[in-house]
């Protein structure tokens, strides 16, 4: 099981084949959120643990929503004109 919580070495991942039925909790959790734009979801494949499941779900930011900027916690600046340095 500890091998499944392994990131530091190369990873595998497959599809996670998961029916619509377990699937469905998460797609209403998603459907409620705005930021939320693509989600998907993998499963890490480790041999030495073949009958575990370790599935991860990764989820895009929605493309109608800015990118806060790492530097201000803004959105970011389309240009130079329209950016303004933070007001600290």
């Amino acid at each position: 099981m500890e091998a499944l919580h392994d990131f530091e070495n190369p990873q595998t991942f497959e599809p996670a084949r998961l029916s619509r039925r377990v699937l469905r909790s998460l797609q209403d959790l998603l459907r409620g959120e705005r930021a939320a734009g693509r989600a998907f979801v993998v499963r890490k494949v480790e041999n030495s643990a073949p009958q575990w499941r370790f599935c991860l779900v990764i989820v895009e930011r929605a493309k109608g929503l800015g990118q806060p900027d790492a530097q201000t916690g803004g959105p970011s600046c389309a240009s130079a004109s329209t950016c303004r340095a933070p007001s600290w």
